[in-house]
């Protein structure tokens, strides 16, 4: 409960909107002149937040033992007195309607990303819940029975801030990482740090400048021998509680919650505003914008002169966080904010509540000698481990992943032919685009003898590094086994034994084999698992016929035993279309698939073209239909096309 003693230094409501009228002192007339009771009626009208013509009339009985208090609510006829206010408001309202959306989707990428350090919102959770616990449960109006409610609000409490913290943190590394040398070291448990001594020391100087001046105009009144209540708006003070744990915990938190929400400013809208820029335009506008939101939020008349005051105090705001980071804004509003409830509370003539408000100054006095020390004994933080979150180090891991792969990316395009071969009166055309940045398709071509061409298309299981790896042992064996026959069911029969004896389980090639004698243009067609090619050939689309077992994991004989071959002869105007599965496979955001009769429409509208264009139709065709959905394999396209002497 409150004593009369302490109602008279401390008002019980925040009140930064009231319109005060005079005090009443009156006798009660109903009582014998002998018990006569002098009573101190404090009148004040407070505004109602969404209802302009609405105040509430709080009224104070003071008496010698006891205060009476009561409420009203009082309409008024007219909006004109409310109309500055109402505009103010609706200002501060989308002001925060804004930052709270760009936060919200900012927190959204992150996550996203995986951008959260999610050790320091661990930490922060655990600090501010614990200290939210202690502050609330020795409240008298809460009971003990209501401690688990109290733990659970607790913690939700803690893991917003947390949020903001991890938000800050995230959002300054990916622009400022070296404004977060300190704030880094401080969370992993280093205190005695040389920087932090400094830090804490020069933005008590900083903060305490500008927040004097708002303090003169508060502590003015207690020049006057009739003043008799203190009231500082934008950091309201409550005594709701007779633990001296609770009141003294209070003083120091509720100034910290104000600085963390200084982190939404500083470490996210800050950094986005500026980005490294050097423009003063951009430096001006973010200086306009921050004091519009303080102005906002104070009742400074007018409001030029606010203007001015809190464009003075956020360009100092914006050197403090240049030069001290994160860290420094925190102290930069938390020592004014506390000095000033610990002022409120020595001036109380209520000896506990000033004894609270001595413990509060006697902490900020500790912490300057602290800081002080530090200044002169502390470790320079470079001298301390460097903290690297763990979602950094996954960052950097990709970025390296990307680089390796982006080299096995040209590394494998250099393994593939750069140019078709020169074939009389046949054309070329070839495409090989992987699902990632490489894949395991191949295709190849190779000479064994002249007027005789190998040409090879083939698809090893999976996709990605594995894949491409396999391709390439591929490749390696052909080339290192062509030469060593003349036969192309030796060749296969050499690559089954040596791929099989090399890759591991489960692993395995499709492969398709043309053998083309050049001077008369027959082509003799091998699949090993391979899909059948298409032939447009007297005016028709025609699959090859082609079957047989896949490479790798099958004995020779048997591999062998499966070939089946076709044998034709390119002519003028005829087109083969050689092709993986990752074009037949190709899905669209319905999950159906592209499918062969597509393939073959899309094929047959297109052969009067050159092999190039050809691959280039259904390379965009297969890309039309997915839609923009990810392809699911490789994309590996060969057309041979008929030509006559005059065309190349």
């Amino acid at each position: 409960e409150l004593s009369p003693n302490a109602l008279q230094q401390i008002a019980p409501e925040d009140i930064r909107n009231e319109e005060f009228e005079e005090i009443k002192i009156r006798e009660d007339e109903e009582k014998s002149p002998s018990d006569k009771k002098i009573y101190r009626e404090i009148i004040y009208k407070q505004k109602i937040e969404g209802v302009p013509l609405a105040s509430y009339i709080h009224k104070f009985s003071v008496g010698e033992k006891d205060v009476v208090y009561r409420r009203n609510i009082a309409l008024k006829k007219s909006l004109i007195g409310e109309a500055a206010s109402s505009i103010k408001d609706l200002i501060k309202v989308l002001i925060w309607f804004v930052v709270g959306f760009f936060s919200l989707a900012v927190l959204i990428i992150k996550i996203k990303r995986d951008e959260i350090d999610w050790v320091l919102f661990t930490k922060v959770v655990v600090i501010v819940s614990v200290i939210t616990f202690l502050m609330l449960i020795f409240k008298d109006q809460f009971a003990f029975i209501m401690a688990f409610l109290i733990l659970i609000f607790s913690f939700v409490v803690g893991a917003f801030f947390a949020l903001i913290v991890a938000l800050a943190e995230s959002k300054t590394r990916e622009i400022y990482p070296e404004q977060l040398a300190l704030f880094d070291a401080v969370f992993q448990g280093h205190f005695r740090i040389k920087e932090l001594g400094k830090t804490f020391f020069w933005c008590f100087i900083y903060g305490n400048f500008f927040f004097l001046i708002e303090a003169v105009f508060v502590f003015l009144p207690k020049l006057k021998k009739d003043a008799i209540v203190v009231i500082l708006p934008p950091n309201p003070l409550e005594i709701k509680t007779s633990f001296a744990l609770s009141l003294f915990l209070g003083n120091i938190v509720f100034p910290a919650t104000f600085a963390l929400f200084s982190f939404l400013i500083f470490g996210l809208l800050a950094p986005s505003f500026l980005q490294r820029s050097d423009k003063k335009w951009i430096k001006i506008s973010a200086v306009l914008f921050f004091s519009i939101i303080a102005c906002c939020h104070s009742t400074f008349e007018p409001f030029i002169l606010c203007l001015i005051l809190f464009g003075s105090l956020s360009l100092l705001f914006f050197k403090v966080w240049k030069d001290f980071g994160l860290i420094g804004i925190f102290f930069a509003i938390w020592t004014p904010l506390t000095i000033q409830r610990g002022l409120m509370l020595f001036l109380a003539k209520d000896v506990s509540i000033a004894i609270e408000g001595l413990l509060v100054l006697l902490l900020i006095s500790c912490l300057i000698a602290a800081a002080i020390f530090l200044s002169f004994k502390g470790k320079p933080v470079s001298q301390i481990k460097t903290y690297e979150p763990l979602y950094v180090k996954k960052i950097r891991e990709k970025e390296r992943f990307e680089r390796e792969l982006e080299i096995a990316k040209h590394l494998q395009q250099k393994l593939l032919p750069q140019n078709p071969p020169s074939v009389k009166k046949i054309g070329f055309g070839m495409l090989c685009e992987p699902a990632l940045s490489v894949g395991g398709d191949y295709f190849d071509f190779l000479e064994p003898d002249e007027g005789k061409l190998f040409v090879f298309l083939g698809d090893v299981s999976g996709k990605g590094m594995r894949a491409a790896f396999y391709m390439t042992l591929a490749k390696g064996l052909l080339h290192g086994s062509f030469n060593l026959v003349k036969d192309h069911r030796e060749l296969l029969t050499i690559l089954n034994k040596r791929f099989g004896a090399l890759c591991e389980e489960g692993v395995f090639l499709t492969l398709i084999m043309l053998t083309i004698d050049c001077h008369t243009r027959e082509i003799l067609v091998t699949s090993a698992g391979h899909n059948p090619p298409l032939l447009f050939k007297n005016g028709e689309v025609t699959l090859v016929p082609s079957r047989g077992l896949v490479v790798g994991p099958m004995p020779e004989e048997i591999m062998l035993n499966s070939l089946e071959e076709y044998k034709f002869k390119l002519e003028k105007g005829d087109v083969l279309l050689l092709y993986t599965d990752g074009v037949t496979e190709a899905m669209n955001p319905f999950l159906e698939e592209y499918g062969i009769e597509r393939l073959k429409s899309v094929f047959a509208n297109c052969v009067d073209l050159p092999a190039e264009e050809i691959v280039a139709k259904i390379r965009l065709s297969v890309l039309d239909f997915a839609a923009g959905s990810p392809l699911s394999d490789d994309l590996t396209i060969l057309v041979l096309k008929g030509l006559d002497d005059s065309e190349k």
